[in-house]
């Protein structure tokens, strides 16, 4: 699974996530929390019937959306929203290689 956590207030515009290669968005109105955007998102994946039919499903957790599945992207058209901390994913794949790059360095040096 993955996670996204939102910050700010809107100001009105829209937000999109891709979950398992499946496109989902929301409109947000001027006044949505970081929250309302997660529960919204949640809502809108839960929604979706090619996603169900994959098992995928997702809630939220204050401002976090948690999904069952990889969030390979997140498309925010909404200029006081936005995504403070990196994709657990993505520090997990950077943690994953430079363990690797360290690991070899030291066989070769040593």
């Amino acid at each position: 699974g993955s996670n996204v956590v939102f910050s700010g207030t809107a100001s009105g515009g829209d937000i999109d996530v891709t979950l398992e290669g499946i496109g989902v968005g929301i409109i947000t109105l001027a006044g949505d929390t970081s929250a309302d955007v997660a529960l919204g998102l949640a809502d809108a994946i839960n929604a979706d019937s090619t996603l169900a039919g994959m098992g995928m499903g997702a809630s939220s957790l204050g401002s976090r959306l948690i999904a069952n599945g990889q969030i390979s992207d997140v498309s925010i058209n909404d200029p006081t929203i936005a995504v403070p901390e990196p994709n657990v994913f993505w520090q997990l794949l950077i943690g994953a290689g430079l363990l690797r790059v360290l690991s070899s360095r030291k066989a070769a040096s040593g």
